[in-house]
């Protein structure tokens, strides 16, 4: 059986609308897209579409998660591994105007001979 190889990604977005403080955290999680096996332009189409949502809920602190999934297989459940773009409240990001950054730090030891 040959499998159309063009149904292999899946988006998924959620945020958190809960309280996290230094005081209490309550998570209330509401998931906003979750596809099954989707075509590739259709996967980038939804992300773009989720963007400036991701951008307002990000600056108020809702953690939002925008995923496109790569190689999800075609069946009805998709199976996550790898990562085509993601954007997570986690990461250092920075957004300027209509732009999406992601602030990487290196780290190096300093080695002071003994």
């Amino acid at each position: 059986m040959e499998t159309d190889k063009k149904l292999k990604y899946a988006v998924q977005y959620a945020y958190d609308g809960g309280v996290h403080n230094n005081f209490v955290s309550m998570s209330n999680v509401k998931i906003i897209t979750d596809t099954n096996p989707i075509p590739y332009e259709e996967a980038i189409t939804l992300f773009r579409g989720h963007l400036d949502d991701f951008k307002k809920r990000y600056k108020n602190d809702e953690r939002p998660q925008l995923v496109i999934w790569e190689d999800v297989g075609d069946g009805e459940f998709p199976i996550y591994g790898k990562e085509l773009l993601d954007l997570d409240y986690r990461d250092n990001l920075e957004i300027r105007g209509d732009k999406i950054y992601k602030v990487i730090t290196k780290t190096e030891e300093i080695i002071i001979p003994e």
